[in-house]
C-alpha cells in the first residue's frame, strides 16, 4: 500500500536558479539623463548670471543681429564702388557737349518752345539749355541749343541778328566766349555793364518786362497832368548826373543820365472824351532807344505831382502806334 502510493505519487520538482539580474542601460536612458544634466547645469548657469551679465549678453546678440541686418546693404555699397571703379578704369564719362552754340540779348519772356520754333529747318535739336530765374521763372537772357550736325551749327550761327520776340538775337559758337557779357552782368541792360550804371539804374533794367523800345509808358499819372506837365517832369531832369567834379549829387545811389537832350518826339496821351482829362496813363515817344533809357534810368523821372510812377518801356504794339 505504501508502496503503490510512493510509486503514483509525482516527483518533486526542482527549483532552477535565475542568473542574477544586470542593470542594463540603454542609450536613451543615457541621452535623457545627460541632457536633463545639462538642463539642470544650464538652469544653474542662469541662475548664476548677474544683471551686469545678461545686459552684457543682450548686448552682444543685438550686435550679432545687426551685424546679420547690414551685410547686405554693405553688399551692395561694395558692387556700386566695384562698378564706379570699373566705369572709371574703362574710360566712361558722360557724353561730352558738341555742336552747341551760344545764342544771346534774348527776352526775358521767350520760351525754350519760342527759341526752337526760331531754328526750324535748321536742323535737329539734341538739347536746349535756358537757365531761368528761381522765382519769376524767367530766363537770364541766354542759351545754349545743341544741335545733332556740325552743318546745323554752322547754318544757326548764319542767323545772328535775326529777331524773336522784338530782340535782335546774338548767336555765336558754343566754345567761342569773346563779345559775351561778363559773367554776372544783366544781358539785358542796354550797356549797363560796359558805362557803369548805378544799382539803381540796373535794378529799374531788370525789371523791365518788354524789349527796350525807343518808347516809354507812363502809368499812375493823376487827372490833371497834362503834356507840359510830362515834358516839363523830363527836361527840367535832362541833364542829372553831369555833374562837375566838385560837386556832388544829392542822392549818391541815383543814376546817371546821358546826352544833354531829352530827344522827345511825341507825348501821347490817354485822355476822357468828354472832359478832357488825362487818364491816368501816356506814352512819350523818343527818337531813340538811347534817349528812352536815358530817361528810364533816372529814378527822379518816376515822380510826379506827388505820385509814385510806373515807367517802364512800352510794349511792340505801342511802340508801332506811335
Amino acid at each position: 500500500m505504501s508502496s503503490n502510493s510512493s510509486s503514483t505519487s509525482p516527483r518533486p520538482t526542482k527549483k532552477r536558479k535565475l542568473p542574477p539580474t544586470e542593470e542594463v542601460t540603454s542609450d536613451d536612458d543615457e541621452s535623457s539623463s545627460s541632457s536633463s544634466s545639462e538642463v539642470d547645469e544650464s538652469n544653474d548657469n542662469a541662475h548664476v548670471l548677474s544683471h551686469a551679465d545678461r545686459r552684457r549678453q543682450k548686448k552682444r546678440e543685438l550686435k550679432a543681429t545687426k551685424a546679420i541686418e547690414a551685410s547686405p546693404k554693405k553688399r551692395k555699397l561694395d558692387d556700386s564702388s566695384v562698378a564706379k571703379t570699373n566705369a572709371a578704369v574703362s574710360g566712361e564719362s558722360k557724353p561730352k557737349r558738341e555742336n552747341s552754340v551760344w545764342v544771346g540779348n534774348l527776352s526775358y519772356k521767350t520760351t525754350r518752345d519760342g527759341l526752337k520754333s526760331f531754328f526750324d529747318g535748321v536742323g535737329e535739336i539734341t538739347r536746349i539749355h535756358m537757365p531761368n530765374k528761381p522765382v519769376t521763372g524767367e530766363n537770364l537772357g541766354f542759351a545754349y541749343v545743341d544741335f545733332a550736325t556740325t552743318d546745323a551749327k554752322v547754318t544757326a550761327i548764319t542767323l545772328s541778328e535775326g529777331h524773336l520776340d522784338g530782340r535782335s538775337l546774338l548767336i555765336k559758337d558754343g566754345s567761342d566766349f569773346t563779345g559775351r557779357p561778363a559773367k554776372g552782368n544783366d544781358t539785358h541792360g542796354t550797356k549797363s555793364a560796359q558805362t557803369g550804371h548805378s544799382k539803381t539804374a540796373q535794378k529799374i533794367l531788370r525789371h523791365q518786362k518788354q524789349p527796350p523800345a525807343p518808347t516809354l509808358f507812363l502809368g499812375n499819372l493823376g487827372f490833371e497832368v497834362t503834356e507840359d506837365c510830362i515834358r516839363e517832369l523830363f527836361e527840367s531832369h535832362r541833364k542829372f548826373g553831369h555833374v562837375n567834379a566838385k560837386e556832388k549829387p544829392e542822392d549818391n545811389n541815383v543814376a546817371e543820365c546821358e546826352g544833354h537832350e531829352t530827344g522827345i518826339r511825341k507825348i501821347r496821351m490817354g485822355t476822357f472824351e468828354d472832359s478832357g482829362k488825362c487818364k491816368g496813363f501816356a506814352f512819350v515817344d523818343f527818337t531813340s532807344i538811347e534817349q528812352a533809357t536815358n530817361a528810364l534810368i533816372n529814378p527822379r523821372n518816376h515822380r510826379l505831382k506827388g505820385r509814385d510812377l510806373v515807367v517802364e518801356y512800352a510794349s511792340p504794339d505801342a511802340v508801332r502806334r506811335g
